[in-house]
């Protein structure tokens, strides 16, 4: 009995779906990231700063039924992070891969030796692994963007490693990483290494994979001086994120690498270590048990262009709008008609008290209906469109980032409706 109480309460506990968001912000804050955090386009920002499944007591431990098992809010919280990642502008991550290529460029016409290179993924990434978090397992995002990117300081590590595990001279080691003591007694002996390790991208937006670690003696890895790894402890799954990799070949990430370097010496060693140690050493968390490494081989810049110019050239134009009146070719006016001879009394009665037309029915919608619309302007963050199905109003709403342009026809998401049915507020579906 005992136990059908205590299951009973569990029961009581976990309710039927996942519960509403909760956001720890101010009132006015926490209304618009209720509406607006499924349409993030800055996963980072939405991972970091704006968890939404704390429960009553404000931790993160929560649970919820579906279909009619118990799951926690934890895996749920990182499957839709997953789910709102695959919508990450297209268009805006190729700008951003230019940009940092025009900065590379910039280095290079400033005396610096480069090299440039992509690498293929076998195996899922584990970036961040150590990075604090609510979720106890952090990842890295890049922090003004939000997608997914190997830092540079953990790919200085990787080549690093290999150095030392090859058995390196000193004096190679010194002119790639700078001076190996960080004793601040010896500052005045200093010295920096020749080579700057950039931030690594893949060559298209990287996709987001949940993945499971299943430790079953908790209460060992917990305290081990206590207790022993026995076979009645309960298993306590840990979900995390990773990037993704899937089994064909064209579906395991690319990525790109650059480094600059002082010398042609330090460049050599730095790539060639760097490259060693992707495929042998792996980059990242959980690396002995098979996450981060790379295949052998080296992807040249030309064929990494080639690659991303494919991709880029997939992402639909948006339609444009046909020209106004005012910006049309002038045209020849067309010939004065002749006026009508006057009709009798009865006849013009008529025509200026025609019988109206039976007003049809203004569609019915709820919040949450998604509709179709087109769009009628999209400038500075504020997108104007036109609701169509019968509706024929128009709505403003703000995104900071919209990826259809004037004449596009779209969905939308009806966010709030007034008494009569007109809609006052609607959101990008």
């Amino acid at each position: 009995m005992p136990n059908g109480r205590r299951r009973a309460r569990a029961e009581e506990r976990a309710p039927n779906g996942p519960p509403e968001p909760r956001f720890p912000l101010p009132r006015d804050s926490r209304e618009l990231a209720t509406v607006l955090y499924e349409q993030a386009q800055n996963i980072g920002l939405l991972f970091n700063k704006f968890v939404w499944i704390w429960d009553d007591a404000w931790t993160l431990e929560g649970k919820f039924k579906e279909n009619r098992r118990e799951r926690s809010l934890k895996s749920w919280f990182l499957e839709r992070v997953e789910a709102i990642a695959r919508h990450f502008p297209r268009d805006a991550y190729f700008a951003f891969l230019e940009r940092q290529m025009q900065m590379v460029r910039s280095l290079e016409e400033h005396g610096f030796k480069i090299a440039v290179f992509g690498k293929r993924a076998e195996a899922r990434i584990l970036s961040g692994l150590g990075g604090a978090h609510p979720m106890e397992v952090g990842f890295a995002f890049h922090a003004l963007y939000g997608f997914p990117y190997l830092p540079g300081s953990g790919l200085k590590g990787v080549a690093r490693a290999w150095a030392e595990l090859t058995g390196q001279a000193a004096d190679k080691i010194k002119l790639v990483f700078g001076s190996e003591s960080k004793d601040e007694r010896r500052a005045k002996e200093h010295e920096q290494g020749d080579v700057i390790f950039l931030d690594a991208y893949a060559i298209t937006p990287p996709r987001l994979d949940v993945d499971i670690l299943n430790p079953h003696f908790p209460e060992y890895y917990r305290d081990p001086k206590n207790n022993l790894p026995t076979e009645w402890q309960s298993p306590n799954p840990v979900n995390f994120l990773t990037i993704g990799v899937g089994q064909r070949e064209e579906e395991k990430p690319i990525f790109r690498f650059a480094l600059a370097a002082r010398s042609d010496e330090a460049l050599r060693l730095a790539q060639e270590w760097l490259e060693r140690g992707l495929e042998q050493v792996g980059f990242g968390g959980k690396t002995a048990s098979g996450y981060g490494y790379f295949a052998e081989g080296r992807i040249s810049i030309e064929e990494l262009t080639k690659r991303q110019e494919e991709e880029r050239a997939k992402i639909p134009v948006p339609q444009k709008v046909p020209a106004t009146h005012a910006l049309a070719p002038a045209t020849k006016p067309a010939p004065e008609k002749k006026r009508p001879a006057p009709s009798s009394a009865v006849e013009q009665k008529a025509k200026a008290s025609p019988t109206p037309p039976t007003p049809t029915a203004r569609p019915t919608v709820k919040r949450g209906d998604k509709i179709d619309a087109e769009v009628i302007s999209n400038e500075g963050g504020k997108v104007t469109v036109r609701l169509l199905g019968g509706l024929d109003q128009e709505v403003t709403f703000q995104q900071a980032y919209y990826p259809h342009g004037p004449g596009a026809r779209v969905k939308v998401k009806v966010m709030a409706v007034t008494a009569d049915g007109k809609v006052t507020k609607v959101s990008p579906a």
